[in-house]
Parts: structure tokens; C-alpha cells; sequence
């Protein structure tokens, strides 16, 4: 809108020159009292239209530090009320977080973690391959973890490693993956975990087959609770691929209602696709009525 009232005030300018010059020129002609009052007209005419003009930008920015104020109060009512909405929900819960690769938002990350820590879950690992090139070896690399040779030793490798995540010790599998440099992990804090958040962030291509995709299908036969995220900036966007994987998903989880969603599909509120994308079905999971300190359908 600024943008367009800074053509119109151009182009008043610009007639306001045009008619000076005329006033100049046609002073000098016969008839000049009559062309100069109609300029004249002309000019209290475009005067009024000017000052309507510097009104309505007066109120369209008053408009916006309203609705910026609104929003600043929203969000600050936002940050208050989510540990009431979530608080307990995932007591006790241990997720592991994967990571796509691709471009970082660590504000989002920050802010997602913030929210299960809300929920009473802990995140027990920030695991991310990072398309390190010893996988690149393949079969030396399986035959160096001690996988015997065969079709399925690949599917293997990630089974053993979900299973392990799944029990309550340190997976000997993930140790050596580390030392070996193909695996990176942050805030690692040893025991089982329940539940893995697949997390594709941009510039990961949804169709390749990534490490991760692998793990996480690895962990969903080993009865892992598997929810496949994203942004709602994301432009190539993994819900089709999460869908296909018989994922729960989660489109916007760079918004507070994409974390809420998080939260309560983790507590078993209910497979699905959640958030704002054409894919999405509903907002999110349907919530308890008594509030959000029940957990919702899930296992003691």
C-alpha cells in the first residue's frame, strides 16, 4: 500500500509541475482569466484528493500498530498459556530427534525442544548422519560392524540400531557409528526411548533415500511411535513421502500450533496429518476436554 501512494503522490506532483507550466504558458494567450480559473479548479481539486490520500495512509498505519500490538499480545498470551495446555502431557516421555540435513533453524529447534520439555518428555538425543562419506563404503563399512553377509543385512543394521535405542542401555551400535564419524548426536543421554521425530528441513531432497528415512522405518517395526515434521516454509514439502511411509505428520512445526499438534500426536491423540498445507486434514489432534494435563490414549 505504501508502495502505491508513493505512485499517486508522483503523479500529483507531477500534474502540479504540468499545471504550473500551463499557468505560465496560457497567461500569455488571449482568454487567460477563463484557463486560469478552471486551472485553478483543477488544482483545489487535487489538493482534496492529496489530503484524502495522506489520511487514508494515516489510518492504514494506524491500522498496523494496531494489529502489530494485537499480534505482540497474542504470541506473549501464546507463550503463557501453552505450558498449561501441554504441561504433563508426555511426563516421563523419551524422544530422539533426527535431522534431515539440509539448512538449520535453530530457533525452531530451540523452540520445539522448549515445548517438550513443557510436556514433561526429554529429548534423549539429537542424532544427525549428515551424508557422511564412509557410508559411501558399503558393504566393508556392514562387514566392519560385524553384519553378516546377505540381502536384508542392511535393513539389519537399522533394525539392530532402532531396537537398540528402543531398550533401556546405551545401543553399542550407535557408539561405534559415532566413533566412526558417521553419526553425529547432541544432548545424547543414554536409556530407551519411545518415540523418534523424522525432522526434514529444507534443501533435503524428499525423494532420496536418506539414512534417516531408513532409521525411522527401522524404528517404527521396532514399535517406535515415528512423526514425520516439517516447516511451513518448507518448499518441498515431505508430507506426500510421510503419507506414503504411514507416518503421523506434522506440517508447520516452526508455528505454536504445530508444536501443540506435536505434542498431543506424540501423547496418542490420534494418527494423522496435522497443520496448514493442502495435505494437512485438520489443525491438529483432537484434545482432551478436561485439558491438557490428561495424557490422551497412551500406554502407562
Amino acid at each position: 500500500m505504501i508502495i502505491d501512494l508513493r505512485h499517486h503522490i508522483f503523479s500529483l506532483v507531477a500534474v502540479f509541475l504540468a499545471l504550473g507550466l500551463g499557468i505560465a504558458v496560457g497567461s500569455s494567450f488571449p482568454g487567460a482569466d477563463t484557463l486560469l480559473r478552471e486551472q485553478e479548479k483543477v488544482i483545489a481539486q487535487l489538493e482534496k484528493d492529496f489530503e484524502q490520500l495522506r489520511a487514508e495512509r494515516r489510518a492504514a498505519e494506524e491500522t498496523a500498530k494496531q494489529r502489530e500490538q494485537e499480534l505482540k499480545v497474542l504470541e506473549e498470551f501464546n507463550r503463557q498459556t501453552l505450558p498449561l495446555l501441554v504441561g504433563g502431557v508426555l511426563d516421563g516421555y523419551r524422544i530422539l530427534l533426527v535431522h534431515t540435513g539440509g539448512t538449520r533453524e535453530p530457533e525452531t529447534a530451540g523452540d520445539l525442544q522448549a515445548v517438550l520439555r513443557d510436556a514433561g518428555a526429554q529429548v534423549a538425543a539429537v542424532l544427525s548422519f549428515g551424508g557422511q562419506p564412509g557410508w559411501a563404503e558399503g558393504e566393508t563399512l556392514l562387514k566392519d560392524l560385524g553384519f553378516t553377509p546377505g540381502k536384508d543385512r542392511e535393513k539389519d543394521l537399522w533394525r539392530e540400531l532402532a531396537a537398540g535405542l528402543a531398550q533401556e542401555n546405551n545401543s553399542p551400535l550407535l557408539s561405534a557409528l559415532e566413533r566412526l564419524s558417521l553419526l553425529s548426536r547432541d544432548d545424547f543421554s543414554p536409556g530407551r526411548v519411545e518415540a523418534l521425530i523424522l525432522w526434514a528441513e529444507e534443501q533435503a531432497d524428499p525423494g532420496a533415500e536418506l539414512l534417516e528415512v531408513a532409521l525411522a522405518r527401522a524404528a517404527r517395526e521396532s514399535g517406535l511411535t515415528v512423526i514425520g515434521v516439517e516447516s511451513s516454509r518448507a518448499r518441498n514439502s515431505w508430507v506426500p513421502r510421510f503419507k506414503n511411509m504411514g507416518f503421523t505428520s506434522v506440517d508447520n512445526i516452526d508455528t505454536l500450533p504445530g508444536r501443540v499438534a506435536l505434542v498431543f500426536a506424540l501423547a496418542g491423540a490420534g494418527e494423522g496429518h496435522y497443520g496448514t498445507k493442502e495435505t494437512a486434514v485438520t489443525l491438529l489432534p483432537e484434545l482432551p476436554a478436561g485439558g491438557g494435563r490428561e495424557r490422551v490414549g497412551r500406554n502407562e
